[in-house]
């Protein structure tokens, strides 16, 4: 697990450099490539600093987790086994484990509904349309399958002479 998430991070830094802002060094590789079919890009004058404080903002909050989890997980261990045994942590973690509760959620807002609704609207009329293609399907089918002799040389004959009448009565008609 370690050598893919070490390619994509290297990946995501060298990435990160095909396209900077104003503010860190300009770069518009990325921009210039998709120029020749995109519409240029509209930037709005003196948004710079406000630019600088978004990514001032992100700096600060990255090395802030960055600094809490060496605080938590590589300085103290006990600290964190103690912290692990707290009820409310425990209650974090479990929601965490199970996805944040994603699969929970999805299915009481789609799933279940569409069960439901599939399961009172079993027997509606537009059902009866495609029962009814169905056996005459297979009622079509029992009837050719009668005609199946298994002589391919009657077939070969049977559709040039198909295609021989439909020929005649396109030039004649």
């Amino acid at each position: 697990m370690n050598v893919p998430l070490i390619v994509l991070a290297v990946l995501a830094i060298v990435a990160g450099f095909v396209e900077l802002p104003p503010t860190l060094g300009d770069t518009d590789h990325f921009t210039a490539f998709l120029g020749t079919v995109l519409p240029a890009l509209v930037t709005v004058p003196g948004r710079a600093m406000a630019l600088a404080r978004l990514q001032l903002v992100a700096g600060i909050v990255s090395l802030g987790g960055i600094y809490i989890a060496w605080a938590l997980f590589l300085r103290s261990r006990a600290a964190m086994a103690a912290m692990a045994q707290q009820p409310a942590f425990q209650t974090v973690q479990r929601f965490w484990r199970s996805g944040w509760g994603f699969d929970w959620l999805y299915d009481h807002l789609f799933v279940q509904p569409l069960v439901w609704f599939a399961t009172v609207d079993k027997r509606d009329g537009l059902d009866r349309i495609y029962d009814g293609l169905a056996w005459s399907s297979r009622a079509a089918w029992r009837a050719l399958s009668d005609t199946e002799t298994g002589r391919v040389r009657w077939y070969a004959a049977g559709l040039t002479i198909g295609a021989l009448v439909i020929t005649t009565m396109v030039i004649f008609l």
